[in-house]
């Protein structure tokens, strides 16, 4: 049931000594590339729920980029991962862990959807999927993002169907589904950069269903793969 219920926003769901810790991160260079949150490439949980190649294919993605993350993340991700799983009534893994996000001054995020879209009003549910893709973001059924500052104007996340804005404050969690029924973006930010961090979850059959099909597309020819209408 689609409903604005739907969209939770949860305050101090972590310290503010740890808000600190992380924004100073942010504000921090990274020295020689190194980075210390997780990219959108699938983490240890999702990959544990994959199958064959497509596991191996996430778990090669393990070794190259998932390391010099910061501790605090495995912390975040796993007590995220609980609560939502626990209050949708189902379980649910990490597509990837918490990426760092920044809406910088002046700028905006348009409103969008995280899975599947809308077209003349008809929900588009696997509109970008396509089998070779590793991190495939039509998988992702919650979005949950830890807010780090507030000391800037604006910025505040919306979704325009349900006329919710969210008025953020340090170390606050929000989720909601990912699906094109929570349509949401962000005003702009009129001063200073706007920090949080991002995750989507999704249920380990999902992992199977997509590692099933990138599997079998794998091991088909040409011409096979031909018959189907992936772009």
């Amino acid at each position: 049931m689609f409903s604005a219920k739907n969209i939770k926003v949860i305050d101090n769901f972590i310290s503010k000594k740890e808000v600190d810790d992380l924004i100073f991160l942010c504000n921090s260079s990274c020295e020689n590339n190194e980075i210390w949150w997780y990219q959108k490439f699938p983490g240890p949980e999702y990959a544990d729920s994959a199958l064959g190649l497509y596991q191996e294919k996430c778990q090669e993605g393990l070794g190259q980029y998932h390391h010099n993350k910061n501790a605090l993340l495995f912390v975040y991700i796993k007590r995220v991962n609980d609560l939502i799983s626990s209050d949708v009534g189902k379980q649910l893994v990490p597509i990837f862990h918490f990426n760092r996000h920044c809406v910088k001054e002046n700028s905006y995020t348009p409103v969008h959807t995280d899975a599947g879209s809308k077209n003349m009003g008809i929900t588009e549910y696997l509109n970008r999927y396509h089998p070779t893709n590793i991190y495939e973001p039509c998988l992702a059924e919650y979005t949950a993002i830890i807010y780090l500052n507030n000391n800037y104007d604006g910025g505040n996340l919306y979704f325009p169907d349900y006329k919710i804005e969210v008025q953020h404050a340090p170390g606050q969690l929000v989720y909601f589904p990912a699906n094109a029924e929570y349509a949401h973006g962000v005003s702009q930010v009129k001063k200073n950069n706007r920090w949080n961090l991002v995750t989507h979850l999704t249920s380990p059959l999902s992992v199977q269903l997509h590692s099933i099909i990138y599997n079998m597309w794998s091991t088909m020819t040409d011409e096979q793969k031909s018959i189907f209408n992936f772009s």
